[in-house]
């Protein structure tokens, strides 16, 4: 009866060791960047992302969060901040608009933004065709710059549960906006 226990482990072994491999990697992806050796580091994320992290859905989270969050300390690092957004909105259930202003504010200067800001919500829009996140945009005043934050997940419920028009729906996203915190770091110089 104690080969049994035997068995059990060695059939159970191995599932402990999924997605050990992935964060291994994700480790020496954080050294590499340390050393500043970014295109090796961005390899290495590639081939963590790639990993498989077994059956626990929290262990995949985990490895996505921490690949996207070092991604956008490499892309930060190297001012290339459309890149830095992209992998903010790539993000599960985080709300990254802090560091997306911060970029959108290294980008186009915040003198200019906070100039910029109320005159362009006149031209935001939402995007209504969202399965699992809903974007609105603002399209800024200088005519080439477009401004992009998730629609938040209880405005979003509100509209689908809703029969409300399109401006409706806009002018409750607007007003949600306005009074967020992320309005008002738009808004500091």
């Amino acid at each position: 009866m104690n080969y049994m226990k035997y068995i059990l482990l060695g059939l159970l072994f191995p599932f402990a060791m999924f997605g050990q491999e992935g964060f291994r990697l994700i480790d020496k992806a954080e050294e590499r960047y340390k050393a500043g050796d970014y295109v090796r580091a961005l390899l290495l994320l590639d081939r963590a992302a790639a990993e498989d992290y077994g059956f626990c859905g929290n262990a995949r989270i985990d490895a996505d969060n921490s690949i996207a969050k070092l991604r956008a300390k490499i892309y930060m690092d190297q001012k290339q901040y459309d890149l830095v957004r992209k992998v903010a909105d790539s993000l599960w259930f985080n709300d990254m608009d802090s560091l997306k202003i911060v970029t959108y504010q290294l980008e186009i200067g915040k003198d200019s933004l906070s100039n910029m800001i109320d005159s362009s919500l006149v031209h935001a829009f939402i995007d209504f065709h969202c399965a699992e996140n809903c974007w609105a945009y603002i399209p800024l005043t200088n005519g080439k710059d477009t401004l992009c934050f998730k629609v938040s997940r209880q405005i979003a419920i509100r509209m689908s549960y809703r029969s409300m028009t399109a401006e409706e729906m806009l002018n409750l996203w607007k007003a949600e906006f306005t009074g967020s915190k992320k309005y008002g770091w738009l808004k500091q110089t």
